[in-house]
Parts: C-alpha cells; structure tokens; sequence
C-alpha cells in the first residue's frame, strides 16, 4: 500500500477521531498533503471521497441511481497522477467507518513528541484494514454495476442485430467526404439527365430520364432516352420517348420516369406530369408501347392523382416473383406547403395494378414509409428491390428513396428494409447509401436512384453543385443481410 508522510509544519490541527467530511480535492487543497514531491498515494484513497463529492447524504448508500457517478469518479481518480504529495507515516490521519458503510476521513493528529524517531503520525493498522474492507464491499457493488450495464448492453445489441438491421454506427454528415466507392462510374450522361431509370432488354441497357425542356424550342425532349451495350458508355438518343404527354397533362413539366416489361413483352412507362386544371399540381400518368424505344401512348387520365394531399410524383413500377405487378409513387404533401401552413406528410405509397396491362388498378394504395426528422420536408423518388437470401426464411426487400431538398447538399440516397413481404413493416437504417462528398467528394445531392434486377443502378448527381443540371451515374449494389453497399 505504501506510506503517506507529511512534515510536522504541514500538520493539521484537528483534535483526536475528528471525521474529515469534504471532497478529495479540499482534502489536498486545504493543506492536509502538500503536493511537493512525485511519491504515490494509496490508489484506493479516493474511492472514499466519491460520496461527499457527489452528492450522496453521508447516511446514505450508494443507489444505482448514482452508481455511474460513482463509477466516472472512480475512473477519473484511479488515474489521477497521485505523485505530488509528502509520505507521511501510518499514525498522521486515521480513516472511520461509520453507519451504512459511510466512509470518512478523521484525524488523530498529535504533537511531533507523541511520534515514533521524531517522525510525523501514522495511520493505524486496524483502522486502514477497516477502510480497505470498504473499499472491497465498494469494489463488489462497481464490479455488479459493470455486469448489469454490460449485460443490458450485450443484450440491446443482440436485439438490434435480430430486429432493427441498422447500417454503420453513426449517420454521416453531408459534405464530408467518404472513401471512393470502386463501383461508382462518372457522370456517363455529362448532360442535364435527372431522375433516371433503367431497364435491361435482350442484353442492352436502356435509360429514360426527366424532360430536357426550354421554352417552345423544336428540340424540346418530354421523355429523354439513352441506351448502352454495355453499362458502361451511353449514348444519348435524339428521339423523344413520350411525344404525347396526354390532355390532362401540361408539355414542358414532365419528370422521373420508369419503363416495365410486361408478361406479353410490351412496356408500359409511368411519369409525372403537371396538370392543367390545377395550378402546380402533379399527378401520375401511364403510357404503353410495343417497344422499348416508343413512342408510348398515354392514356387519357391520370391513374394516380391524390389532390387533396398535394398530388403524386416519382412513380416506379415493380414485378414480384408471384407475378403481381405495383406501381409505387410519392404522396407530394409539400407541394401544399404554399396553400395552407405545414409541414405535411409525404408518405411512399404501394398500388398493386394488373399483371396484364400495368395499369388497371387494384384495390387502395398502401403506406410504406413517410418521412421523420431525419428526412427533412420530405423523401421521394422510391424504387423497389427484392433479395431473397439462403440464410433466412423469406425475402428481404430493400425501399430505396431521397431525403431532403434536391437543390441543396443535403439530398441524398438512403433506404429501408422489411422482413415480412413486399408490404412492410419497413425499418429505415441510420446510414445514407450516397451523400454529398462521397465518390472522394465528386458527388453533389445525389439522388434519384434506380436499380435493375441484377443490381446495377443508375442515379443523378448535380454537375458543379448546379442542381439544375443533374448528370447520370452509375453503380453496382452489393447486398449483405439487410446492408447494402456500392
């Protein structure tokens, strides 16, 4: 244990078994040890002033309540740098237990005449093997207090893993900048090509984009349309793949696209379009063609337009492994932001149409997801993925969406996954797929993702932080349990 000494000069004045009541540092401070040398203190010294320090009431135990004071205090002196003090000798202060296991520091402090060789007091045997036995009892009672915590600890891991599924261990701030993802190329469409979609037929890949529209210009595009052989270099083509938009439709405002295939080999294209009977309002439309290319015939009416929630847009189309054919689209809640005070939900909905034409529908839309405070006013651009994996019962599907501003660097691509069918529930994870900075801080609000049944996807980043010009990337999902990485 070793010894504590202090000169005669330094010597408190306190009368016989005078109980020492106040915190470790007053102890030192007040001139009880002078820190004058590099000479250790008894590490377990300090155990005995965390209850005066803390706040705890000297006829009271120490509760589980301030269990974990205790235990910081315990920490915080047990590595405290002890070695400024003067030894003084065992007779010099004399350490009382008390009621309740209450530990108080007394003095019994006599003249230099009373000490043994002209050497300062010392401690008395008895009464340092009665605190070191406080001290054990106090170590059992932090050492249950770890076996709790940690078993608490253990077991909320275990249920996260089972139930929860999140990504990573911390979300990532926008703007900061992630290890280059090898799988990303780009941008493959150096041009204005937001919102993308894709589709692989007969070995070739084909794009479908957001309008290239300014004013009444004879190149004015509604539908732009890419293709590639090879994933890899695209190739812009000069035909506009939805030359009708439908009446219901104003020219000049039509977004985010996506083509399906159907059983019988046909394609139907679902869009956004904004309607002429209201003001800003969007709604969704459906097109069908015999070919990938077009043109594709809209129908006359739109098959998705929630009005009273501010409209629909971002649809994408979906096929499960059972046949039955989806349309998924977003609820534009802050569309009504400027009509009425929000903020408003803007939840993904789920509509199941017919297997047959991709279009008829059945039954009412179901809520997938909405957005939290994470999310900022909204999340958008859904699309679907279905992973079925040989160490689980049953499927997992993936719900990819945007959150936040597109305009702003906050845009970003995240997910969330469900364990029990196409339906939900859907359980968002804490990490973004694609943030701003990431690809080795190429990447601006990237958004707007779209995956294909082999994993490829396709996305938009704004080109010089320009959101107004949002190039094509892309890259290649990588499923592991319920992460994901690209």
């Amino acid at each position: 244990m070793g010894e504590l000494r202090i000169p005669p000069s330094d010597r408190a004045t306190l009368g016989p078994n005078v109980p020492y009541k106040g915190s470790l540092s007053s102890f030192f401070h007040n001139g009880y040890i002078k820190p004058t040398d590099r000479s250790k203190i008894p590490w377990w010294l300090p155990l005995y002033f965390t209850q005066a320090s803390s706040g705890i009431g000297h006829s009271e135990r120490v509760s589980p309540s301030t269990g974990l004071n205790l235990v910081s205090r315990v920490l915080l002196h047990h590595s405290w740098p002890f070695r400024g003090y003067r030894k003084i000798s065992r007779d010099s202060y004399r350490l009382l237990m008390e009621n309740d296991d209450q530990v108080q520091y007394g003095s019994s402090v006599r003249g230099v005449d009373q000490t043994k060789d002209g050497k300062a007091p010392y401690f008395n045997e008895a009464e340092v093997a009665a605190a070191e036995q406080a001290y054990q009892l106090k170590k059992r009672r932090i050492k249950w207090l770890y076996i709790i915590i940690g078993s608490i600890a253990a077991f909320a891991l275990i249920l996260t893993r089972k139930h929860t599924y999140v990504v990573g261990a911390s979300p990532v701030s926008p703007g900061k900048s992630r290890p280059p993802v090898q799988t990303i190329q780009g941008p493959v469409i150096d041009s204005n090509f937001a919102d993308p979609c894709m589709i692989k037929v007969n070995d070739k890949y084909h794009a479908f984009a957001t309008n290239k529209y300014k004013n009444p210009t004879p190149d004015n595009i509604n539908i732009q349309y890419a293709t590639s052989p090879n994933f890899k270099s695209w190739t812009l083509q000069p035909t506009d793949a939805l030359p009708d938009v439908g009446d219901w439709a104003r020219m000049g405002f039509i977004w985010a696209p996506d083509v399906v295939q159907l059983n019988d080999s046909s394609f139907v294209m679902y869009y956004s379009a904004r309607t002429k009977n209201i003001t800003r309002m969007h709604c969704i439309g459906a097109a069908s063609s015999k070919t990938i290319a077009g043109p594709y015939k809209p129908l006359p009416t739109p098959i998705a337009c929630p009005v009273s929630q501010g409209g629909a847009i971002d649809p994408e189309g979906f096929q499960d492994v059972d046949g039955k054919q989806y349309v998924l689209y977003k609820v534009d809640g802050n569309n009504l932001i400027n009509r009425t005070s929000g903020p408003f939900p803007t939840p993904i909905m789920l509509q199941e149409v017919s297997a047959k034409d991709g279009i008829t529908l059945i039954g009412d839309p179901v809520k997938l997801l909405d957005r939290g405070p994470q999310d900022g006013p909204l999340i958008e651009a859904p699309t679907l993925a279905r992973v079925d994996h040989g160490d689980r019962n049953g499927p997992i599907y993936f719900l990819f969406y945007s959150s936040n501003v597109f305009t702003t660097k906050f845009y970003d691509v995240s997910y969330a996954t469900s364990l029990n069918g196409i339906k939900g529930p859907y359980v968002k994870t804490l990490v973004p797929l694609l943030v701003t900075g990431d690809h080795d801080g190429q990447l601006f609000g990237p958004g707007g993702l779209d995956v294909g049944p082999d994993g490829k996807a396709v996305f938009h980043s704004a080109k010089n932080q320009n959101a107004l010009v949002r190039t094509m990337w892309t890259g290649q999902l990588t499923f592991k349990g319920t992460q994901v990485s690209i």
